[in-house]
């Protein structure tokens, strides 16, 4: 007699263990990616070998010196990312031509308010230096309107096994913010109450830019720019959108 097929709780997926996924995306970013990214930026900034004493080598002079990366960007940047981003609608039915205005001034009204080229030139700019350009749309409710904000990508983690963007299974972004804007998230509803279980702490090391990436240390700016960061405690919190 055939068993019949098992049905209820015994199907459910366990739970994703969200601090255990989170873990390995830093742990994995912190040893190739970023090492990537930080180099990536050092080049395009032109001090990747700003403190180093010994002599370059004929890749490394043309690396710095010629400064391949930033003509690059530029162009990219100058190419892609207009002016003045605006929207221009069209009708075919006359007695449409005033909703249509009213829905294109409305549009355009948010890319300016919403500050969008200032969002789209920093994703843009990221897309060619990293090769990953992060926005997220919402909706602002004080200002009701519609906004698109920059994520930066060196703090945005997915779903690797999806090969287009609607496959993502999750996404998570970590963010960090003082103690207010937690509190604002809380009094939202945003965040639930229990964030505030876990204890403030320095601005994390893996978020700051090494400018030296090929030395394989931070160096005293880095410090310095810690230091700076610091001027407040930091909650670190990892939104999953799932």
């Amino acid at each position: 007699m055939a068993t019949p097929p098992l049905e209820g709780p015994a199907f459910r997926e366990p739970a994703t263990n969200w601090q255990n996924v989170i873990q390995q995306h830093v742990t994995a970013f912190r040893a190739r990616e970023k090492i990537a990214y930080d180099r990536a930026l050092a080049y395009t900034n032109g001090n990747a070998w700003a403190e180093v004493t010994q002599g370059l080598s004929e890749v490394d002079i043309q690396r710095t010196s010629t400064n391949l990366i930033f003509p690059i960007v530029e162009t990219a940047m100058t190419s892609l990312v207009p002016p003045k981003p605006a929207l221009t609608m069209r009708t075919r039915a006359p007695a449409d031509s005033a909703q249509v205005q009213a829905g294109e001034a409305l549009i355009n009204y948010f890319l300016t308010a919403g500050r969008y080229r200032r969002e789209l030139a920093r994703s843009t700019y990221h897309t060619v230096l990293y090769g990953l350009g992060v926005m997220k749309t919402g909706w602002d409710a004080a200002a009701d309107r519609a906004v698109a904000n920059f994520v930066d990508p060196r703090n945005y983690f997915c779903d690797m096994t999806a090969l287009r963007e609607e496959d993502l299974k999750y996404e998570i972004e970590a963010t960090l913010l003082s103690r207010k804007e937690v509190m604002d998230k809380i009094e939202a509803g945003i965040y639930p109450s229990s964030v505030l279980d876990t204890a403030a702490d320095q601005y994390p090391t893996w978020m700051l830019p090494n400018k030296r990436p090929d030395q394989g240390i931070e160096g005293a700016a880095a410090t310095e720019a810690k230091n700076l960061m610091n001027y407040q405690s930091w909650y670190l919190i990892y939104e999953v959108y799932d």
